[in-house]
């Protein structure tokens, strides 16, 4: 089978680059009509002969046109008129599909048909969400849904074959008969790729980690294989996507996101369909998805489906696994942070059930990895941890332990009671408990003694129920109901001893500071085919309940608020080929909030156009909102460190515009990205006013107190991808040059200022490779200091009401920067097999060459009076991690 590109009209070429602002003078321009005179001649060689001279888009078996030879004139003939007369009286026929033409026999002209089925994992059975398919020698193709399911429409051909891959599997070519596919659901499976053992060893197959996606800005990301990644103490599927392109962390250590300049509560993270509202444990340090319960990654960096809504910056949407259906697997593992292990059961050749589990032995045993980390939180973080009373007395000694422990469960079970319906029920739970018992003695003071408890408890728990459908005609359904719910309590106690005389006095002080957010989430989504268009259309209805009250001596009631709220949205997607060479996805998503009763409309567009097969441009526009905002304050000393509050009158609803344009290369052995962003946000809060001395004021307050500050931000940057798909040693280098500034009437003189998070240059450098049954990884990192403002340029603002918080002078707000960073981090794997049971063993090493950077700043004051202490705080030296892990 034979085809080739064909040109495009200059007026839809021109259509295009006005709408995205793109030229390229290269592109062919189209001919004024065909001619040709031929006698006898092969049908084969006259038809080559147009597809070069006339560069037409042409498909046809080889076996079709054997022997056949035409006699025909044209003399400026369309193209269809000249595939007419070629054909006429050959017992061929020909149809078209956007621009391409279909040459068939009469004997097997019949309506087109669709491919229809699931990608599966040939192991155990599993669906493979987001696995490609296509068409060899064809336009048409595929990817699989987060079931497995796929769908390729117009077909012609007798036998096609279908070019199936996934991240971390074998690709796979499978031939497929019109017969089969019209009668059949064609199930493919896939064999994953297979790490080196003593007793096995797969020559040239490749551990990928992640792969560029179909659509701009999109990456696919497999946590298959994430442990052979650097780590800090986790096999952490998260902080693992900070090597990524255009994907930083915060703190060094931190978990969180910031993507292309985002803050992490501006992205969207999905959990078989249930919001994550907390995403990590230990303060950040850890993220609360355990690697043995996650089967596939999609982040959208921008260009985001219209099915998605809710954040303004980026979506993360993960895909549990559902466990094997063919035999029952179970695992167990240690690190030096917690243990856990995971069960896989079939059940009765009709699915399967899930679950996973770990926790920290922290409550038992503190290994030296955790002392690490509880001196580099207490140390600064952000959190102020034990350093709330030094101030009152330079001469008091203090002792101070912390507790950190956290746990997490998740429970899936799947149910396929027909071929063509899946039934599953996903279960999540994510706790974190921090205990502080602060002693404080003085010597200079009146005070004897004074000690604080500091308990905070953080809960985020979620239940999903999804059923899943595939119709006759290739259609597919699936309707979501979804619970999730955080809650996060802190409960402080101060007693304060002091002697008057013979006298002792004893003060005991409580505080109870309760957050709560309910997510009660109804969707229903449909796709189906109609005309060569790819239609995705759907309703999301979110109701939210937040809470939040603190309450002193369990008998006062300062703060009891609930801010309750609905969201209705209605979305529609329509993705088709306006022209042979490029691709249109078009869609409006439209949401109304109960609070304001306003209908924001959201359209959303992209495009990419194919010079040629391995390389294409693309560009995509978005409108975005935002109607929950974290409260996330880095001077709060203890307590409810993120809360989330609801858009109201005087907390609007934030909004953004996102542009990117971009670029795809493939060659031989390796994939080059180049992708320039550029995102305009709009109602920005700022909480920073929000935390003064002496009276300290609540989340809540955001809405009353008049504190609260609502501004821009804009961000832009070039993104630089280049992967290594083969050889012995492969991985990526990227390359993100990006800015990213706030803009707030009451702050900086009103001019805009670098963010907190702002790092202007990110290289990250990955290469994996194997020696014998050894994984080695290697990651180096190289980035500009974040921005941060000089402790001369800091004073102390002062409201009406006498209560002081820390701020820059204007025209100085994060004007300096840190120095730059560096540092390389190694992994080393080795994965055997005894007595029929898999071992793993894992060495992971961070900062192997002890560069104790500056991470950031920490700032620490306690009153007007007081001055302000401004320390550095340093990255951990090199930290060696060990982790292992039995399975069957």
């Amino acid at each position: 089978m034979k085809r080739i590109l064909t040109s495009y009209t200059n007026v839809c070429l021109i259509k295009i680059i006005l709408v995205f602002l793109v030229y390229n003078p290269v592109l062919p321009q189209q001919q004024n009509g065909i001619f040709f005179d031929v006698n006898e001649e092969p049908l084969t060689s006259v038809i080559d002969s147009l597809i070069s001279q006339y560069r037409l888009s042409v498909v046809y078996q080889d076996s079709y046109l054997a022997n056949v030879t035409v006699s025909a004139i044209c003399n400026g003939c369309s193209e269809e008129e000249a595939i007419s007369m070629l054909l006429q009286n050959t017992g061929l026929l020909w149809s078209k599909k956007n621009n391409q033409f279909i040459i068939i026999s009469e004997r097997g002209w019949n309506d087109p048909y669709n491919i229809t089925g699931y990608i599966l994992d040939k192991e155990s059975s599993e669906f493979i969400p987001h696995a490609n398919i296509s068409v060899l020698n064809t336009f048409s193709g595929s990817v699989s849904n987060e079931n497995g399911f796929y769908n390729i429409s117009g077909v012609t051909a007798e036998i096609c074959t279908l070019s199936v891959s996934y991240i971390g599997y074998i690709t796979e070519q499978i031939p497929v008969r019109k017969s089969d596919a019209r009668t059949a659901i064609i199930r493919i499976n896939l064999s994953p790729t297979i790490l080196s053992s003593e007793n096995i060893t797969v020559t040239g197959k490749r551990i990928d980690i992640m792969k560029q996606g179909e659509q701009i800005s999109q990456i696919s990301y497999s946590p298959r294989n994430v442990a052979m990644l650097p780590n800090l103490g986790e096999n952490d599927v998260l902080r693992s996507l900070q090597l990524l392109p255009g994907i930083q962390g915060g703190n060094t250590g931190s978990a969180g996101l910031y993507i292309r300049g985002g803050t992490p509560d501006q992205n969207q993270i999905i959990f078989d369909g249930i919001t994550l509202y907390q995403t990590d444990h230990f303060y950040g340090f850890v993220s609360s998805l355990n690697a043995l319960a996650v089967k596939d990654i999609q982040v959208y960096k921008g260009g985001i489906p219209a099915r998605f809504g809710g954040r303004i910056n980026s979506v993360i949407n993960v895909t549990g696994k559902n466990g094997d259906m063919n035999k029952t697997r179970i695992s167990i593992y240690t690190n030096q942070l917690s243990s856990g292990f995971s069960l896989e059961q079939p059940l009765f050749n009709r699915g399967s059930f899930l679950l996973t589990h770990r926790q920290t032995f922290s409550d038992k045993l503190h290994s030296n990895f955790y002392n690490k980390i509880h001196g580099y939180l207490s140390s600064g973080s952000g959190l102020n941890i034990g350093d709330d009373v030094i101030w009152i007395d330079s001469t008091a000694t203090q002792t101070y332990t912390p507790e950190f422990q956290f746990s997490d469960l998740n429970a899936k079970l799947t149910f396929i009671p027909t071929a063509r319906d899946i039934i599953s029920l996903s279960f999540y739970t994510s706790k974190d408990v921090l205990s502080e018992n602060s002693h404080f003695d003085f010597k200079n003071t009146e005070y004897i003694r004074y000690q604080k408890t500091d308990d905070t408890k953080w809960e985020n728990e979620g239940l999903s129920l999804k059923f899943s459908h595939q119709w006759k005609n290739a259609a597919y359904s699936q309707l979501l109901i979804s619970k999730s719910t955080y809650n996060s309590n802190h409960e402080l106690t101060t007693e304060s001893e002091w002697g008057f005389l013979d006298t002792t006095f004893i003060y005991i002080d409580q505080f109870l500071e309760q957050n709560k957010i309910e997510d009660l989430t109804f969707h229903f989504n449909h796709d189906w085919e109609l005309n060569d268009h790819k239609i995705e259309s759907g309703v999301w209805f979110s109701n939210y309940s937040t809470y939040f009250r603190v309450d002193q001596q369990n008998t006062i009631q300062i703060i009891n608020q609930d801010v309750n709220g609905d969201i209705l949205s209605l979305y529609f997607q329509d993705e088709f080929d306006y022209f042979t060479r490029g691709t249109i996805k078009a869609g409006l998503r439209s949401s109304k909030y109960s609070i304001d009763e306003k209908w924001d409309i959201m359209p959303r567009i992209s495009i990419d156009y194919k010079f040629t097969p391995s390389s294409k441009i693309m560009a995509a526009w978005g409108r975005h909102v935002q109607y929950l905002h974290r409260f996330s304050n880095d001077f709060i000393s203890s307590g409810s460190k993120f809360v989330w509050l609801l858009s109201t009158d005087s907390l609007k609803s934030s909004k953004a515009d996102q542009y990117v344009l971009g670029y795809q290369k493939s060659f031989k052995n390796y994939d080059f990205n180049l992708e320039y962003y550029y995102n305009d946000k709009f109602n920005i809060p700022n909480f920073s006013r929000l935390h003064h001395y002496p009276n300290y004021l609540f989340p809540a307050d955001a809405y009353t107190s008049g504190l609260l500050m609502i501004g821009n931000e804009k961000s832009h940057g070039i993104e630089m991808l280049m992967m290594k798909t083969g050889g012995k040693i492969h991985g990526w280098m990227s390359y993100n040059y990006g800015t990213s500034k706030w803009r707030f009437d009451e702050l900086n003189d009103n001019k805009s200022f670098s963010t907190d998070n702002n790092r202007t240059h990110d290289f990250k450098t990955v290469a994996m490779t194997n020696l014998g049954p050894w994984q080695l990884t290697f990651s180096w990192l190289y980035f500009s200091g974040r921005a941060f403002t000089e402790n001369n340029n800091l004073e102390i603002y002062e409201d009406e009401d006498g209560n002081v918080a820390l701020e820059a002078k204007p025209g100085t707000h994060n004007a300096s920067k840190l120095p730059d960073a560096h540092r390389l981090d190694v992994s080393i794997v080795r994965i055997s097999t005894w007595r029929g049971l898999k071992w793993e063993y894992g060495l992971s090493l961070f900062n192997i060459y002890d560069n104790k950077y500056i991470s950031h700043k920490r700032y620490t004051f306690a009153s007007k009076d007081k001055d302000i202490l401004v320390s550095d705080v340093e990255i951990m030296g090199l930290t060696p991690t060990l982790y292992f892990k039995i399975s069957r």
